[in-house]
């Protein structure tokens, strides 16, 4: 696996197929998405080394569920070929979607751009499904939008596997995670 910490000097990889979020638990929906994402192409990963409410809103930022080196390691283990690991800045956070995505699609020319049915990239989570679909035919990529994992009726979250873990429930976090970092 490559990994990057800027968008500049990105190797010329063929058939892209590029998820974006902040990936902090791995859990089994994320797992879910990559699975996803290699059935379109070359596996690739945006993602962040912090986590975005440390910036936007600093009072409900959590702790993380993943260290930096277990968030790597993972990405490997779930065949991930590609990862970009930026800080998450008041500047990013104030990049408007469409020029955040151009940036990236020059940077970095992707094929398929695989997100969750709920992502929202860009300044105010201004970048919807319907904008970034709508946006994709005038770059010249795929969106796919993917439904979220659910268990039990009840969407996985890493908000949940918080949840679980603070109430020392670690077997029913380590069903959701499908794997056992982040948990001692």
């Amino acid at each position: 696996m490559q990994i990057f910490d800027t968008l500049s000097n990105l190797p010329p990889l063929k058939n892209i197929a590029l998820t974006i979020g902040t990936f902090d638990a791995l859990h089994l929906g994320h797992q879910h998405l990559f699975q996803t994402l290699k059935m379109y192409g070359t596996p690739a990963v945006l993602t962040f080394s912090n986590h975005p409410l440390e910036i936007l809103n600093p009072s409900l930022a959590p702790s993380p569920i993943l260290t930096p080196k277990e968030k790597i390691e993972l990405f490997q283990t779930f065949g991930i070929e590609l990862a970009i690991i930026l800080p998450f800045t008041k500047i990013l956070s104030q990049t408007p979607y469409d020029t955040f995505i151009k940036d990236l699609h020059t940077a970095l020319p992707f094929s398929f751009l695989v997100l969750g049915e709920d992502a929202r990239l860009g300044a105010q989570a201004a970048g919807t499904p319907g904008k970034i679909q709508s946006l994709s035919k005038i770059i010249g990529f795929e969106a796919v939008f993917i439904p979220k994992l659910k268990i039990e009726e009840k969407t996985i979250s890493s908000s949940q596997i918080r949840t679980f873990i603070q109430k020392t429930q670690i077997t029913q976090a380590r069903q959701w995670l499908g794997h056992s970092k982040g948990i001692n």
